[in-house]
């Protein structure tokens, strides 16, 4: 923040990232230069979700009354005075957390109502922490993500949390779980498999199968006080099952979103202890909120009060309100599916579900009548499921594509392998010349995995749907005013590759300068065009700006765009069949393309 020129920022990370740590850290550390310097910037840190509902409900809550309130919980006179006197002379920094956290229809015009006291003097600063899903810009504000956490930050995590040799069991697991990796990569998620890792030793690969399974591990962990030494809740088995029915109905109430009062929370919580079968080890609801608070943390109070209270993690709560799913009959599961099945709101509890569903394919098949999204990350949750069902969700339109490949991905582990050819072959007969060109790639990746001769089969025939290239395609390339031949030969020999190791504008990432030898290969002299790219997707249209910028009869000679770097890789493999060795160029070629030029 010291470097950057901009005042108004977002700070964007995925669930878990670290987002409110991040502000946390950011008001302590100008807290400390405020300590020692009173015209140092002063940090003001509010959490939108604990005052949302006080911000929605009036129309002149302000952040002076968020402060006040703050201040008055711990027992201390209002802050206006430093606050006023900060804002005057510039020296303010408003830290604002969980902007998603905030209704969607409330959240600008909560923000403007924040933001408005700032504006008089240009240098105050403004930091708001959002989730990237469902973010829209907004003006003045310029937008930062929370990188993911990099394997040599992974590595000092775990070995903080669970020593080196439990480090090394994980990132050997990581390697071959390209799902975990994207969860290692996420804080919150890697402290909970660091913690599980102590508890379970070598055994940490084969528990772990899912985030349905991790989170189920995990609060057992917590209820169960393995965290620390054994000192967990009265009754882990019943805390959990009250906890889930409690989850249930706070998730269900939008009129909280992520902080609950105790009040809130007794009024549900009240007829779960009375229903408790059996001796209820909870004398009443403050007895039970002290206990789960006190041994689990999963739900704790967020002021000294007691007054308001907050899950460590919303996909506690997801999980836990999934569990009270997976508890009630089939009925009033396929019921609230189909009512709440367009509820964004809804969306991660049901694909938690999805891994504890006992009838997967029937909940499947529901979920394909409202989110395609919600039906494909579920897909990643299930251990089984049939081979039509399957086929109905890797027939819907792709959307994101690293989400798509990895549908393609689950099938060997929801599948077996004979029945993973049948889906596969039944899914490129059924979508012919219209198959989109990225699944080819999908479906080549995962063929190549299975060792039956049926997978041989169907690969040799990935292209039998679509037109062969023409022999003569390549041979010369059409521009506007003729024609010119469109390969380039370039001759082989030695070539030094990198760059000298004391070049001090050498990148990290750059090799030390080694010598290799190089074959003779030829390139295309222009690039690939709509004209030749249409013979391999007809379908693939040019984007509407380059469309009304181009005229139509110069679009086909015009570069292809929108094109994806799989849907790169099998247009490559379509011409070798006429095309012996055709492939996209690699930085080795490129670099050797540059030094000759």
């Amino acid at each position: 923040m010291d470097e950057l020129s901009a005042r108004h920022l977002f700070v964007l990370g995925d669930p878990g990232s670290g987002k409110t740590t991040l502000l946390q850290m950011v008001a302590a550390r100008f807290a400390s230069r405020a300590i020692d310097n009173p015209k140092a910037p002063l940090p003001i840190f509010v959490s939108l979700a604990e005052f949302s509902v006080a911000l929605a409900d009036s129309s002149t809550w302000s952040l002076v009354d968020a402060l006040e309130a703050q201040m008055g919980a711990l027992g201390l006179k209002g802050p206006a005075r430093f606050l006023q006197e900060a804002i005057e002379e510039g020296h303010a920094v408003l830290l604002l957390d969980g902007y998603d956290e905030v209704a969607d229809n409330k959240r600008e015009p909560i923000l403007e109502r924040l933001l408005a006291p700032l504006r008089v003097h240009k240098k105050n600063c403004v930091v708001v922490s959002s989730r990237k899903v469902g973010f829209r810009s907004i003006h003045h504000f310029e937008r930062l993500e929370i990188a993911p956490l990099t394997v040599e930050q992974q590595k000092q995590l775990l070995i903080e949390i669970c020593g080196a040799d439990q480090c090394a069991i994980i990132l050997r697991f990581l390697a071959g779980n390209s799902d975990f990796r994207d969860l290692a990569a996420v804080p919150l998620t890697l402290t909970i498999l660091a913690v599980v890792a102590r508890e379970y030793g070598p055994e940490i690969g084969p528990l772990l199968e899912s985030r349905c399974e991790l989170l189920r591990t995990a609060v057992q962990l917590l209820l169960e006080g393995r965290h620390r030494g054994g000192a967990g809740t009265r009754d882990p088995a019943e805390a959990e099952n009250t906890l889930a029915d409690l989850s249930f109905a706070l998730h269900d109430d939008r009129t909280s979103h992520e902080v609950y009062t105790a009040r809130n929370i007794e009024s549900r919580l009240a007829p779960l202890l009375r229903a408790s079968t059996g001796h209820c080890p909870w004398q009443n609801c403050k007895d039970f909120l002290s206990d789960i608070s006190t041994h689990s943390g999963i739900l704790a109070p967020i002021d000294s009060f007691q007054r308001q209270y907050r899950y460590l993690h919303r996909w506690f709560r997801e999980y836990l309100a999934a569990l009270a799913i997976s508890k009630v009959e089939a009925s009033k599961i396929d019921a609230l599916v189909l009512e709440k099945v367009n509820d964004t709101a809804w969306s991660e509890v049901f694909v938690l579900f999805a891994g504890m569903s006992s009838r997967p394919n029937e909940f499947l098949s529901t979920l394909l009548m409202g989110s395609r999204g919600m039906a494909l990350r579920a897909l990643a949750e299930v251990q089984n499921i049939d081979v039509d069902v399957a086929l109905k969700i890797i027939q819907l339109p792709p959307g994101d594509l690293r989400e798509r490949r990895n549908v393609f991905r689950q099938l060997n582990t929801m599948l077996t392998s004979a029945e993973v050819i049948r889906l596969l072959k039944l899914y490129i007969d059924s979508a012919g010349r219209s198959i989109p060109r990225c699944d080819l790639y999908f479906i080549h990746e995962i063929l190549t995995q299975i060792p039956l001769p049926g997978a041989k089969v169907l690969l040799a025939r990935l292209f039998d749907h679509l037109d062969p290239p023409p022999d003569d395609l390549l041979c010369e390339a059409q521009i506007p005013t003729g024609t010119v031949p469109y390969w380039c030969f370039v001759g082989g020999g030695p070539f030094d590759f990198g760059a000298a190791i004391d070049d001090p504008l050498k990148p990290s990432w750059v090799p030390s300068t080694i010598s290799i030898e190089t074959k003779a290969f030829a390139i295309g002299v222009v690039p690939i065009t709509f004209r030749l790219y249409w013979l391999f997707d007809p379908a693939h249209a040019p984007p509407a700006n380059l469309a009304e910028s181009v005229a139509q009869n110069e679009i086909a000679f015009h570069p292809v765009v929108d094109v994806s770097w799989y849907e790169a890789v099998v247009f490559c493999r379509w011409l070798n069949q006429s095309y012996r060795g055709i492939r996209l160029p690699n930085e080795e070629l490129w670099l050797i393309l540059g030094d000759a030029a």
